[in-house]
């Protein structure tokens, strides 16, 4: 239904090296800004293409559309549609009163609307966005991909009360993890359209946030989940006696296998094996014990196999 994308966000390897390496700006109107960098990881990516009107040109200082806010963070955040079923294909104009269908964005407004991505009923497609808006659909779209701990602290901003209050979580996270900055007057401005530059500054600092944090996670993963690992043997006869191994893990999805007991001279040595968690559902983050028995010959003693 939707076109294929990307089939996972680019490694964080390609990232530094083209930090390192010197290349000529994408386009033709950005060379010296601010955003020059940023907009160009983000054409290395195949997030952005610029304006087709626009001879080579970002434009950087127009207002950013809800239009291309859509397609912006579907293209980012590789939004899909495979978790639902649909009993009829969808049309963006299910969804929106001004959406139009088989547009350049309407397959954007559609992804969105199913993961996190959610306007108004009545939005305008060709409407600018706010900062203050931009920044809460950012900011969700990060939470949805990655789990990261923000320090206790609150950043003030002068014009603190000019936004709505929906928005001002979002906006604290924007800053925490310094995706934005005020500008010299300590004003974050959140009713202001965003520009265009403005957004590919945001949504660059976020991909390669949410990249780190996949790595991070991916490293972690690779280590044991189990720890403070024990072994307990207990007598059941007289001639066979029952072995509990049990760990701890970070949440109650993780559990324990015996993959194998190997048996040397009179020693059992009883090999164990971590049990992923099912990625198609959510568990609470509260560390968990787990454990597993088995049946072993009292003629052996048991032992818990090094890895």
């Amino acid at each position: 239904m939707k076109k294929s994308k990307r089939a996972a966000i680019v490694a964080l390897s390609l990232l530094t090296v083209l930090a390192l390496t010197p290349v000529a700006s994408a386009f033709s109107d950005i060379k010296g800004m601010k955003g020059e960098q940023h907009i160009n990881h983000l054409k290395e990516r195949g997030i952005i293409k610029g304006d087709a009107k626009g001879q080579g040109a970002f434009r950087p200082h127009d207002k950013l559309s809800y239009a291309q806010a859509a397609v912006l963070l579907d293209e980012a955040f590789e939004l899909s549609l495979a978790h639902i079923q649909f009993v009829k294909a969808p049309n963006a104009s299910d969804y929106y009163e001004k959406v139009k269908d088989n547009q350049w964005y309407s397959q954007a407004f559609i992804d969105g609307y199913h993961n996190g991505v959610v306007f108004a009923k009545d939005v305008n497609p060709n409407a600018p966005i706010s900062r203050e808006e931009f920044a809460a659909l950012l900011m969700k779209q990060v939470d949805n991909k990655v789990d990261y701990a923000l320090i206790k602290m609150f950043v003030g901003y002068n014009d603190l009360e000019e936004g709505k209050e929906e928005y001002k979580g979002e906006i604290q996270k924007l800053l925490l993890l310094k995706f934005a900055e005020l500008d010299d007057k300590g004003n974050f401005n959140p009713a202001k359209p965003i520009t265009r530059e403005e957004a590919a500054i945001w949504l660059d600092k976020a991909v390669t946030f949410v990249e780190e944090r996949l790595e991070e996670q991916e490293n972690q993963q690779q280590q044991s989940a189990l720890q403070d690992v024990k072994l307990v043997t207990e007598k059941v006869n007289e001639d066979v006696n029952k072995v509990t191994v049990s760990a701890t893990v970070p949440h109650p999805g993780y559990g324990i296998a015996i993959s194998s007991i190997q048996f040397e001279g009179d020693i059992a040595y009883v090999h164990v094996k971590q049990v992923d968690p099912d990625p198609d559902k959510m568990y609470p983050q509260v560390i968990s014990t787990v454990s597993v028995d088995a049946y072993v010959s009292s003629d052996y003693k048991v032992e818990l196999a090094t890895p």
